[in-house]
């Protein structure tokens, strides 16, 4: 009987995160038709609705939840009554200009199934980790609504900016670089404990300067290039759960190529994790903004 319930209740929950999803992603794709109509660009319709083009980008992506008065913004960006936004998208049977076409393309939606992707993650393996990073930055979002943090956005890819995220709360901005464990290091110590290493570097190797004004090339990070470390923990809940650690309390390099005045100022390029969290770890990220070291004054 107990199990019923439970499988019951799991059933439900399944069934309101669908019909939820399909509600943002359905939003999403009118606020994307009705600035086509307009001719706007995402930057143009972000001036109009006093919001950050990146926020545009996720809502028309279907990513995130979107407030009552974002809502009545969007409208009023779009000169369109709020109802409008709640219409059924218009769908064509084929595509009008260009930017329709090239849509079909730039939108997955419009050519993959979640079965189909799933699919294809199963049968490369090479893919996994690329897709797992990716998909646990949008968990993120949702931590961070959660959290009541609603001004966040992801920097450019190509203004090589040293953070995943960065989120602005009670008026200082704050960047957070997202990581993942290394599988293969993951260790079961004793029953239900287990320690990982958390790669924390670079995708790539490049020249910086150090602040004693050495130059070197290095994957490594900075110490306070980033103000917060942030690490999926999934892989110990089976649910998207984050621990957080700050950038000034990560280990600095060892690497023996560098100098020692060079390696106080270089991160390691592997972070220790334990779970259960050990007390330089905590899920409660808004315990951390409290250190005055961290962050930076909002203009």
């Amino acid at each position: 009987m107990l199990r019923l319930c439970c499988r019951h209740k799991c059933s439900t929950r399944l069934c309101f995160l669908a019909m939820k999803n399909s509600i943002i992603t359905t939003f999403g794709l009118r606020v994307h038709e009705l600035r086509l109509k307009k001719g706007y660009s995402q930057e143009e319709l972000a001036d109009h609705c006093n919001l950050h083009r990146t926020f545009i980008g996720r809502i028309e992506r279907g990513e995130t939840n979107v407030t009552l008065i974002n809502i009545y913004k969007i409208a009023h960006g779009l000169t369109v009554p709020a109802a409008a936004l709640l219409d059924k998208v218009k769908r064509t049977k084929r595509a009008l200009d260009i930017s329709g076409v090239l849509n079909n393309i730039r939108d997955p939606r419009h050519w993959i199934q979640t079965e189909a992707l799933i699919q294809v993650i199963i049968d490369n393996p090479s893919l996994r980790g690329i897709i797992y990073g990716y998909v646990s930055e949008v968990a993120l979002l949702s931590i961070l609504d959660k959290m009541e943090i609603t001004e966040h956005f992801k920097p450019d890819d190509h203004k090589k900016t040293k953070s995943d995220r960065t989120f602005i709360y009670n008026g200082r901005q704050y960047t957070l670089q997202l990581k993942s464990m290394q599988t293969s290091s993951i260790k079961e110590v004793t029953h239900g404990k287990f320690i990982a290493k958390v790669q924390n570097d670079a995708s790539d190797r490049r020249k910086i300067k150090l602040p004693n004004g050495e130059t070197l090339e290095t994957t490594c990070y900075l110490a306070g290039e980033y103000d917060i470390l942030g690490v999926s923990l999934q892989p110990f809940t089976g649910e998207w759960r984050f621990a957080f650690k700050k950038n000034k309390d990560l280990k600095r390099s060892t690497y023996r190529k560098y100098s020692p005045e060079a390696q106080k100022m270089l991160l390691a390029t592997l972070e220790d994790i334990a779970y259960p969290l050990t007390p330089d770890w905590t899920e409660n990220l808004l315990s951390l903004l409290d250190d005055p070291d961290l962050g930076k004054k909002n203009l």
